[in-house]
């Protein structure tokens, strides 16, 4: 697969890889279906899994695992907020994730 191409998942795929991403947070109900995504950093393709979990006293957490990929490495960034504090999160997150790179 070249830099700028992506494939398509299989559901059994999609599986896998939400049970691998989600698999060490299993002290913490998932209230949401995962949804698992292709997204692109420039020119850094990676994949998303985005779900809604309980968190300690009832407090729902957003969670989004960015899985990136480069040759025979793999970098795996969690980022989450607690839904109550959506405004204040959403959008640093959405700019921070856009600042990943790669350091060779």
């Amino acid at each position: 697969m070249r830099p700028s191409e992506c494939v398509d998942l299989t559901e059994e795929e999609i599986r896998i890889l939400q049970e691998s991403v989600i698999g060490p947070y299993v002290g913490f109900k998932v209230v949401t279906e995962p949804t698992v995504r292709w997204v692109k950093i420039e020119n850094i393709f990676g994949i998303r899994v985005e779900y809604i979990r309980e968190g300690l006293d009832r407090n729902y957490t957003h969670v989004s695992h960015y899985c990136f990929f480069n040759d025979n490495r793999m970098a795996l960034v969690t980022l989450s907020y607690r839904l109550k504090d959506a405004r204040l999160w959403k959008t640093d997150f959405s700019n921070v994730i856009r600042t990943f790179k790669w350091k060779i």
